[in-house]
């Protein structure tokens, strides 16, 4: 279940944004696009296969997943304007401030 968990989740995006800028730029959403969309692939698969197999087990997992995906949202809009201008400072702002809690 969910083997192959991205190398670069959510967290590591957000980590480099924040505290290692001179590392952080297009290259780093183009990687972490990548292997979230092959990574939520998989995982709307398993949940199928664990909704078939235990569905109590797939109501506790819903919510993680569903978690997962509105924080891949608000990583995908801010890294959107950051690749658009990636010398606006707010766009990057918007990026380091998405999800705090998590940094």
């Amino acid at each position: 279940m969910w083997s192959r968990f991205p190398q670069t989740p959510p967290t590591w995006l957000v980590w480099k944004a924040k505290y290692a800028p001179h590392e952080f730029g297009v290259e780093s959403i183009a990687d972490y696009n990548e292997e979230m969309h092959e990574s939520l692939a998989e995982v709307v698969g398993d949940l199928a296969v664990v909704s078939a197999l235990d569905p109590e087990i797939y109501a506790r997992m819903l919510p993680l997943a569903r978690e997962l995906f509105v924080l891949d949202g608000q990583v995908a809009l801010s890294a959107a304007a950051y690749s658009l201008d990636p010398t606006e400072s707010v766009a990057k702002g918007a990026l380091v401030h998405c999800r705090p809690a998590l940094v």
